[in-house]
């Protein structure tokens, strides 16, 4: 079976699906331009073992593309007609500082990790959990909001140099 894993180490990473974590890391590698473990090794003139040891890898539940379909799908489960706005997103899962949806936007685009606790809580919302203050949450996080709170800092910062 296929699984989701991230891998990383001191030149980069990305998330990769592989049968085990050592199908991740050849993943990576192939992306990287190695055709094999054994000739990434031979490059960094490495015993396998040794180039193996200084990867990071771990099994996630959700890689960043799977949050925007994840929003898309939202939108449709909960009869939006769109998908659900990254500040929305941020406020239904209660994140905080002054634009949860940017911790939406950096998640999705991969520059932060994607939290168990948090996958859990889209996973259960996917599978038909409704938050009791959907409604409220959403309105917190209106789309038009997005760009409000977008052109406010575009504007501090032109107001700062």
């Amino acid at each position: 079976m296929r699984r989701k894993w991230e891998v990383c180490d001191d030149r980069g990473g990305g998330y990769y699906i592989a049968e085990d974590s050592r199908g991740a890391i050849l993943e990576y590698l192939k992306a990287e331009g190695f055709t094999s473990l054994e000739d990434a090794a031979r490059e960094f003139n490495e015993t396998v073992d040794e180039f193996s040891a200084g990867f990071s890898v771990r099994e996630v539940s959700m890689v960043p593309s799977d949050i925007f379909l994840a929003r898309q799908t939202l939108g449709r489960l909960w009869g939006l007609g769109r998908e659900v706005s990254w500040s929305e997103l941020g406020h239904i899962l209660r994140l905080k500082g002054d634009d949860p949806g940017e911790s939406i936007r950096r998640m999705e685009s991969g520059h932060d990790a994607l939290s168990g606790p948090m996958s859990v809580a889209i996973e259960a919302m996917l599978g038909g959990y409704k938050p009791r203050d959907l409604r409220e949450s959403m309105a917190r996080g209106e789309p038009d909001n997005d760009r409000l709170i977008a052109l406010a800092k575009a504007n501090a910062r032109a107001r700062n140099r």
